[in-house]
């Protein structure tokens, strides 16, 4: 962030009175008598955007595109140095700011990053009658004929994070994803899971007393909606022109490992690549039967062979594009049609502990190492849930180094939530599903 933009931060954090709301500028949102308080005993929606702007990552997701590693990123894209300044702006004008930045401010204000305006709408949205007591008093209603964006429930801010943290195609901006070129040239890889990141998430609203005991709820949304909105990102790079197959549509540790088989892979799914053949990416579908409840008129089967299909047909030497898209779109109304089932009244927690003794018992061990983590944190969720004790806490950092990052509250400059494909340890896995299997009285 620029010294200009962290000067004019620090001014609205300290003025007294709002700036006039509607401006297309966060003045109003960050004054000290809205949400930019820095007293520690204020109101959460009162200290909302110090928050955001003292430890959200976002705040510095534009600053990022800035620094030299990135700068050798576009350099790598391009195959030659940059011609100046200019081009660089202009790449990362059509490549990068659709998630680096909230596009529909000034572009003076990229320096911000991602700020309010992202999530909750154009920031010009937000006149000034969305604080008067008239308006408070309708509640959800205050939204309806403007561009302000609700974001009430789980469903909602998913589909919202996933605009970016799984990309999505536009006709107006087709940049909102990150591709094989991007990622050759350094873009880091793009796995995410709604709960977890939502858990070390530093909030700036208020947190439910109850948490705890939604853990499960929330994955099996995180899961359901990040699914579809992978299946539509699928479907939208089957019906543009481009590169087919995408190779991001793979997954990554099929392709980029180590040359000999004395590894995990060995004897595991990730020997299919033999041929050149890689493993259909399906971190997002990993154990997707757990997150839905089927309606009678569409059992579970009807979405089992849906994804056998699709895998079949991205797993195949000459994906036909055109049948992938197919298979994927109807997968996609499947999903669609079950969503009217998945409910927070389903939440019964002898009905999670049922699922958590199956899914100790399903077919073992996981084929891959995205396959183990979507395993763990669907376990992990559970036993929150049922307020069952975790084995994985005594477990210590080596069994955290080859899944993902212990969970904590996530500050500027971390890296990902996952990581770690190349030190992934079944041993490690089946150490944490034995001491599991323990808690639930089962034999090892």
């Amino acid at each position: 962030m620029n010294a200009r933009c962290v000067a004019l931060v620090g001014i609205l954090l300290v003025v007294r009175v709002p700036i006039a709301c509607g401006d297309g500028g966060i003045g109003g949102c960050m004054a000290s008598s809205c949400h930019g308080s820095s007293q520690p005993d204020a109101p959460i929606w009162q200290r909302a955007g110090k928050v955001w702007f003292d430890n959200d990552p976002h705040a510095q997701a534009y600053a990022i595109l800035h620094n030299e590693a990135s700068r050798a990123m576009l350099e790598r894209l391009l195959g030659r140095p940059l011609a100046n300044e200019a081009e660089r702006k202009q790449i990362l004008e059509s490549r990068c700011v659709s998630c680096h930045a909230s596009e529909n401010t000034n572009v003076d204000l990229r320096p911000l990053g991602i700020h309010c305006g992202s999530c909750h709408g154009p920031l010009n949205a937000w006149g000034e009658d969305h604080y008067s007591l008239a308006t408070l008093s309708k509640k959800e209603s205050r939204f309806d004929g403007t561009e302000r964006v609700a974001l009430p429930d789980w469903s909602t801010q998913v589909r919202k994070c996933a605009e970016c943290h799984i990309g999505s195609i536009r006709d107006s901006n087709p940049s909102m994803h990150v591709d094989h070129q991007l990622m050759a040239a350094g873009h880091p890889p793009m796995p995410f899971e709604f709960s977890n990141y939502l858990e070390r998430y530093p909030a700036h609203w208020s947190l439910a007393e109850d948490a705890d005991s939604e853990q499960w709820m929330r994955w099996r949304i995180g899961k359901l909606e990040t699914a579809k909105a992978r299946l539509q990102l699928l479907i939208d790079r089957c019906q543009i022109e481009g590169d087919w197959p995408e190779f991001t549509e793979y997954s990554c540790s099929s392709c980029h490992h180590e040359l000999d088989a004395t590894g995990w892979r060995a004897g595991s799914k990730q020997k299919a690549n033999q041929g050149g053949v890689a493993v259909w990416d399906d971190w997002y579908l990993n154990y997707l039967e757990l997150a839905i409840e089927p309606a009678p008129e569409t059992p579970w089967r009807t979405f089992a062979s849906q994804l056998d299909a699709l895998r079949s047909t991205m797993e195949s030497k000459t994906p036909d594009r055109m049948l992938a898209a197919n298979h994927a779109s109807q997968l996609l109304e499947s999903l669609q049609q079950s969503q009217g089932n998945l409910s927070r009244t389903n939440m019964d927690r002898d009905a999670v502990k049922q699922s958590l003794e199956n899914l100790v018992d399903i077919e073992w061990p996981p084929h891959s190492w995205e396959q183990g983590v979507q395993w763990t944190l669907a376990v992990r969720a559970m036993t929150r849930s049922v307020q069952l004790p975790s084995p994985e806490l005594n477990l210590g950092d080596d069994f955290y180094d080859g899944f993902f990052v212990s969970p904590r509250t996530w500050r500027r400059g971390q890296s990902s939530s996952f990581d770690g494909s190349s030190r992934f340890s079944p041993g490690a896995l089946e150490e944490y599903r034995s001491g599991l299997r323990q808690h639930l009285g089962k034999q090892p």
